[in-house]
């Protein structure tokens, strides 16, 4: 193959199969649509939409915080967990389609089939999920020079170092002059730590594609070795060997720094984490009611997870790493195939035999996220091995995005089964085998349960009794120190084969400040369940 040199740029036709593309000039290239105008004004509308959106929404935010800042953060306290829970189920969600976009960049940049219609169309339409920046702004557009590989690395790995330091420098400014010290430096470096996780596997990228470079055969001219990502930065200048020296300590400091320091902060916690020799539901109760663990911020990354699993976001970090970063050190289209099988088999099977979250619905979504991954995986392989006709491959696709489409639903309209604590006072009341009335999910501190608790058959109809009599007791001195008692009537009726056809509840009665000192989960309850054979 004889190259000339220099190569030009755009490469020649010969080379345009091997080479990742270029644009120059008044053009600036794009990810879906090849290279555009700059001048076109196709290049800017995209940020300037954004920019607008987002200055009016936060003005909208600012405007509403300022006016209802009180009852915001009394609907705060009321929800944290269910607001944590959404948060817990998008970062899954964006996770999965970071994941998803940047293996069909990979699979599609060594040779790989492309992915048919409409799944194409769909990963295109969140590709905006991979919070890449630069495929977002066309900078190309601001530069007098082509906008390289360097200067990209430079951006994405400098900006958030300088975000953390500015922040912090705020903060120091902030306590010196109203002189006080409340911790707020360990609140920013968990914040900084929780935002820079989203986009770890962009910058991470970027990063080990600093280090593959394609060497071709230049004939008289001698061998050209060029980035294999950017085909205008050669290999052999002087350019490139600074972009090495800084790639390398920026290798230290995002995919190896970043899950390291935050496994060495979590490690100092490790015993307030998982208590030893106590069982995980009493290490449970035992993390919520830690000062120390709710004093130190950096815990809240273990907090949704069981106990025995408090490193679990390092390894989630890692998987992910795996799945777009490293897969690069793979050099062809088998290679890469059969890395990212083995991934995504093996923290599929991880997933779902660890079951590691303290809410299972999230377990459950989690595994259901690894699912979707792999069967991506293996529908490329099977796009790659002409296995399936044109059409075959558009229905698979379709039902990809469906499942895809039905995740994303799934996050906002899913409500979760929650396992911290019981779901509430009395979750539910079953009619047994015997014909009597089974309570089951008690709260710990709940009265009724000093009595004899949970069964209202033959044996334990007295007990009962005096369980409600004890709770009634109980409510009426808290009724005469406490004045903000909520009162709830509700029916549950159910209609099966078994002895209870109807089974009222009534004045189920909890205090605020109850909820307060217990939690949502764990007020206590004066409850009254009537049936055929009996009340309790």
């Amino acid at each position: 193959l004889q190259v000339p040199s220099p190569l030009p740029r755009p490469p020649p036709q010969s080379l345009r199969t091997t080479y990742p593309p270029t644009s120059e000039g008044d053009f600036y290239l794009s990810d879906s649509d090849g290279c555009l105008s700059c001048s076109g004004g196709n290049a800017w509308l995209l940020l300037v939409v954004l920019l607008i959106v987002a200055m009016i929404g936060g003005l909208v935010a600012f405007v509403i915080f300022s006016n209802q800042q009180k009852r915001i953060m009394i609907f705060y306290e009321q929800n944290i967990d269910r607001l944590n829970e959404h948060i817990e189920r998008l970062t899954a969600a964006v996770s999965l389609m970071q994941i998803i976009s940047i293996l069909n960049t990979t699979h599609t940049s060594i040779g790989g089939s492309e992915v048919p219609s409409p799944y194409l169309e769909f990963m295109q339409w969140f590709s905006f999920l991979t919070l890449d920046v630069v495929t977002i702004v066309p900078f190309d557009c601001m530069w007098e020079d082509q906008f390289d590989h360097l200067d990209k690395l430079l951006l994405q790995t400098l900006v958030p170092l300088f975000l953390l330091v500015g922040a912090e420098l705020f903060s120091w400014a902030y306590q010196l002059v109203k002189k006080v010290d409340e911790g707020r430096s360990q609140h920013i470096l968990s914040t900084w730590l929780a935002l820079l996780f989203l986009v770890l596997p962009v910058i991470s990228r970027v990063v080990c594609q600093s280090f593959r470079c394609e060497t071709y055969d230049g004939g008289d001219n001698g061998d050209h070795s060029f980035l294999f990502v950017d085909s205008s930065l050669d290999c052999d200048s002087d350019r490139y060997g600074i972009m090495l020296i800084f790639a390398l300590i920026m290798m230290l400091v995002y995919p190896v720094g970043a899950p390291l320091a935050l496994f060495v902060l979590l490690l100092q916690h490790k015993q307030r984490l998982d208590p030893p020799g106590v069982d995980e539901d009493e290490a449970i109760k035992r993390r919520k009611e830690d000062a120390v663990l709710a004093k130190e911020s950096i815990t809240k990354f273990s907090m949704i997870y069981r106990p025995k699993y408090w490193f679990y976001e390092v390894y989630n970090t890692v998987r992910r790493l795996l799945l777009t970063s490293a897969v690069l050190v793979t050099r062809d289209l088998g290679e890469t195939t059969l890395f990212i099988v083995c991934v995504g088999t093996v923290t599929l099977v991880i997933e779902q035999e660890s079951k590691p979250h303290v809410n299972p619905f999230l377990s459950a979504f989690c595994q259901a996220c690894c699912w979707q991954i792999l069967l991506f995986i293996l529908y490329l392989l099977l796009l790659d091995s002409d296995l399936t006709t044109e059409g075959q491959a558009v229905w698979i696709s379709a039902l990809l995005m469906v499942s895809n489409i039905c995740l994303i639903v799934r996050i906002m309209t899913g409500v979760g089964a929650r396992s911290e604590l019981p779901m509430d006072p009395v979750s539910w009341a079953t009619a047994s085998a015997g014909g009597g009335i089974e309570l089951t999910d008690f709260a710990v501190d709940n009265p009724l349960n000093s009595g004899g608790g949970g069964d209202a058959g033959e044996g334990g109809r007295g007990s009962n009794h005096e369980a409600q009599r004890q709770g009634r007791a109980f409510m009426d001195a808290r009724k005469e120190t406490h004045r903000d008692i909520d009162t709830f009537e509700f029916d549950s009726k159910e209609a099966g084969q078994g002895a209870v056809e109807v089974i009222e509840a009534t004045e189920v009665q909890r205090t605020k400040r109850d909820q307060r000192d217990f939690g949502s989960h764990e007020a206590p309850a004066v409850v009254e369940i009537s049936g055929p054979s009996g009340s309790v």
